[in-house]
C-alpha cells in the first residue's frame, strides 16, 4: 500500500511541479523501511519541497534516518552546492532538534551513530558554518572520535577570521563559534590551548566573549 501511495505521489510530482498533496503527512507516518521511497521523492522534488520533506522526518516515530543522511552526504561529496548544505542542515535540525527531550535526542543519536561519524569525517570540507556547528554539537553528544581535533581546527580557522575582520562574524560563523565553545567546555581537554582566550580577545560579539571567558575559567 505504501509503495502504491508513493507511486501516486511521484506521478503527481512529475505532472505538477511545486505540488501540494499530503506527502509531508505521509513522511511523518513512515519508518526506515520507507527510506528508499523518501529519498526518491526528495530527489525528484524542487528545493523548497525537499526542505519540507526533510522537516517532516523529525515528526516520525522511527528515530533512524541514517540512510537519508548518508545519501545526501554522498551527493554533497560530488556536488558541493549551497542546496545540499541546506538540505543536510534541515535534516539534522529536524531529526536532532537541539531543544528536544534528552531521552528522545539520545535515542536518535544512538540510532544514527554511524551516519553522525560519517558527517564528522567530512565536516572539514563543508562550506556551511551552520552545518559545521550542527555536526560539532552532534559529534560531542555522540562521543564521536576525532570531534576534539575537529573543533580545534575549526576554532583556529574562525579565530583567525575574527582577527582579520576586526571581531566581525556573520550569524553562521557565530553559531559555529558558540558550538565550539560548548564542545571545549564539555570535553575539557588540554589541546585547545588558548583558543577560548583568542575568541574572547578577538570577537566583537558579547555572547562569544562571555562564553569564551566562562570556558577559559573552567579550564584554568
Amino acid at each position: 500500500m505504501k509503495r502504491v501511495f508513493f507511486a501516486l505521489l511521484s506521478l503527481i510530482a512529475l505532472c505538477r511541479p511545486g505540488f501540494t498533496d499530503g506527502s509531508t503527512d505521509w513522511v511523518e507516518t513512515t519508518d526506515r523501511s520507507d527510506d528508499p521511497e523518501i529519498i526518491r521523492l526528495m530527489d525528484e522534488s524542487n528545493f523548497s519541497r525537499k526542505i519540507e520533506l526533510a522537516k517532516a522526518l523529525g515528526e516520525r516515530r522511527d528515530p533512524y534516518a541514517a540512510d537519508i543522511i548518508v545519501h545526501y552526504l554522498s551527493l554533497y561529496r560530488h556536488n558541493r552546492r549551497y542546496e545540499q548544505d541546506l538540505v543536510l542542515s534541515s535534516i539534522l535540525s529536524a531529526v536532532f532538534p537541539p531543544k528536544s527531550e534528552e531521552a528522545r535526542r539520545t535515542a536518535r543519536i544512538e540510532a544514527n551513530r554511524e551516519a553522525i561519524a560519517d558527517l564528522i569525517g567530512e565536516c572539514d570540507g563543508f562550506e556551511s558554518d551552520a552545518l559545521k556547528a550542527a555536526c560539532i554539537r552532534l559529534g560531542v553528544d555522540a562521543g564521536i572520535a576525532g570531534i576534539g581535533p575537529l573543533a580545534a581546527r575549526e576554532g583556529g580557522r574562525l579565530a583567525l577570521s575574527l582577527r582579520k575582520n576586526r571581531g566581525l562574524a556573520d550569524r553562521a560563523q557565530t553559531e559555529e563559534i558558540l558550538a565550539i565553545l560548548e564542545a571545549i567546555g564539555r570535553l575539557g581537554v588540554k589541546n585547545f590551548g588558548g583558543l577560548p582566550a583568542d575568541f574572547a580577545r578577538f570577537s566583537g560579539d558579547r555572547r562569544i566573549v562571555e562564553r569564551a571567558r566562562a570556558v577559559t575559567s573552567t579550564l584554568e
